[in-house]
Formats: C-alpha cells, structure tokens, sequence
C-alpha cells in the first residue's frame, strides 16, 4: 500500500512539474500539437474546414463565468468572426477564472451552429458576446473539442 501511494504521489508530482515547466495546462483528450491554423486561415477558408477535425490555436478571448464550459478565441481586433470552443460530450470544463490573453490549442471538429433564442440568453448570462463586429448572432462557428491546451 506504501509502494502504491508513493508511485501515485510521484505521478501526480511529475504531471504537476510538466505542466508548470512547459507553462501550459491540458484539459480533455492529450493530444501533440501538429499545425494548427489560425483563427484568420479558418476565417479566410471557412467552407474548406466546416466538419474537418483539426487543430486550432488563438488566444483566450473570455470563458464562460460560471462553469468554464466553453472558450472564446480573440482574433485581436482584426474583425474576423468568433470561434466558440465547446468541449465535447460535455464531458470537460476549463477553469472559470481562466486569463484571457493566454495562448489555446484545441483539437476538435468545427461545425456551424444554429443558435435558439435559449442558447442565446443563455450564452449572454455567462458572459458570451454574440454578434461581435457585426458578425451574425443566429448562427456561430463552434469547435467541439477533444481536448485543449491553454498557456505556452
């Protein structure tokens, strides 16, 4: 029993140093970061990607306030439309408190979502801006995500 406690408290020790060293936190399904494109390459080629399955990088742009049950990528001011990031399954939330500006990797399928008017007043009440620079507020582009990667 010492042995068994000893080995899982080096794991988790082990796990906690990876993460602090390479800066970044992981959440959902590990997955090695292979060319991601930009949230401008999936702005300028959207049609090419709607239902591919890819990597995606940008920067934290909010999280939702009150569970962390999705991210939305900044594009910095450069006018291109918004990308949700929704975890899969529901089966994952990232950190409420997460700092926007940070670095985030997801892989995940892209899809375009119909929004209820419940989605909508939903999405308000937990801090969403829809229909950012002037972008429609009916529908929006959405990554489901397999797993995420936030910081460096």
């Amino acid at each position: 029993m010492k042995t068994l406690l000893a080995s899982l408290t080096l794991c988790l020790a082990t796990q906690a140093a990876a993460d602090s060293v390479a800066g970044s936190k992981s959440y959902g399904k590990p997955f090695e970061v292979k060319n991601p494109i930009s949230l401008a390459e999936l702005n300028k080629n959207l049609e090419q990607y709607l239902g591919q399955t890819l990597q995606l990088s940008g920067k934290v742009g909010a999280v939702c306030s009150k569970k962390g049950c999705w991210i939305g990528l900044t594009d910095e001011g450069k006018g291109l439309r918004q990308v949700r990031i929704k975890f899969a399954g529901y089966s994952y939330f990232v950190p409420g408190h997460t700092q926007v500006g940070l670095p985030v990797t997801v892989h995940g399928k892209v899809v375009e979502k119909e929004l209820s008017d419940a989605e909508k007043k939903h999405l308000k009440s937990d801090g969403a801006k829809l229909g950012a620079d002037g972008h429609p507020t009916d529908t929006e582009i959405r990554l489901v995500a397999e797993g995420v990667i936030i910081g460096s």
